[in-house]
């Protein structure tokens, strides 16, 4: 599971809009009433205070129950957050099973790079691998 759990922490594109109601500090940062505002769920999976190294993809991470926001929280958590997880489980394991020696040809050269709005991708992932038949 800490496969699909790194993949949802950093691979996240999902923000919501508000405007705030009153004014508000926010560490340490004024906002006044009225003010439109784009709360990333992404940034929340990558703070410092919660996650070491939190813009690095880690599969060797541990996050514990339920410490990401890939698929919302409490009452706005996703009613189909179990069949995305048990889909991307299946996606991996055939992926592994079939290019069991996969690697990454220069892994300090993946970047995730955000693609306006609230899409984050990697435009690059260059791969060696002997492919086996399935």
């Amino acid at each position: 599971d800490r496969d699909v759990t790194g993949v949802q922490t950093c691979a996240l594109p999902i923000c919501f809009y508000r405007r705030a109601l009153e004014d508000m500090t926010i560490s340490g940062v004024d906002i006044p009433a009225g003010s439109d505002l784009q709360l990333c769920w992404a940034a929340a999976n990558r703070d410092p205070d919660v996650y070491p190294e939190p813009t690095e993809f880690r599969l060797d991470r541990n996050l514990g129950r339920d410490r990401h926001l890939g698929f919302g929280w409490g009452i706005h958590a996703c009613p189909g957050q179990a069949a995305a997880q048990m889909e991307m489980r299946v996606a991996l394991a055939e992926l592994l099973a079939r290019l069991p020696d996969i690697e990454l040809v220069d892994p300090e050269a993946v970047r995730f790079e955000f693609t306006g709005g609230e899409f984050c991708a990697i435009a690059e992932l260059r791969a060696r691998f002997t492919p086996v038949a399935g």
